[in-house]
């Protein structure tokens, strides 16, 4: 269950059924992959240990 390709599929099934269900836009899906990727990072920077300087 951890391996890329799985969870990759469920995504695009997943993106497949909102998209038909919602029909976004452009401005729409611009402004979700924003969310997603800045919900991404912050979750990534806040795992990672800092450097003790």
């Amino acid at each position: 269950m951890n391996s890329f390709p799985f969870w990759l599929s469920i995504a695009a099934a997943l993106g497949a059924v909102a998209g038909t269900t919602l029909h976004p836009g452009i401005p729409e899906i611009v402004i979700v992959w924003a969310v997603v990727a800045g919900l991404y990072y912050a979750t990534r920077n806040m795992r990672r240990p800092s450097r003790a300087s």
